[in-house]
């Protein structure tokens, strides 16, 4: 006896790549502020631990802009070499140039 069954999948792609864009920021930074804090409490290790996270908090402030534009190429890059991401690049070159053709 054989059965046929049917059934169809939805892909929200932009949902998908707002949120893969959000998380990656978030964990990029929360890497980068580890990173920075193991780095400067072994060079300070008499200074206590607020001065640390004061000064943290400055430099991610001052430096969000070029975190995030880091994160952005980082994550461009990696989505680049997927399959997926390859689909939706070519997709998108694609309707770029029927713009520019218009």
């Amino acid at each position: 006896m054989e059965h046929i069954v049917q059934f169809a999948i939805s892909i929200d792609d932009k949902t998908i790549c707002q949120r893969i864009e959000l998380n990656a920021e978030k964990e990029i930074t929360q890497k980068l502020f580890e990173e920075v804090r193991r780095v400067l409490f072994e060079r300070y290790q008499d200074n206590p631990t607020y001065y640390f996270e004061s000064k943290m908090d400055e430099f991610f402030k001052d430096s969000r802009d070029e975190i995030i534009d880091t994160a952005g190429k980082y994550l461009a890059e990696k989505l680049s070499r997927t399959k997926r991401g390859k689909e939706i690049l070519d997709k998108y070159e694609s309707s770029e140039e029927n713009e520019n053709d218009t």
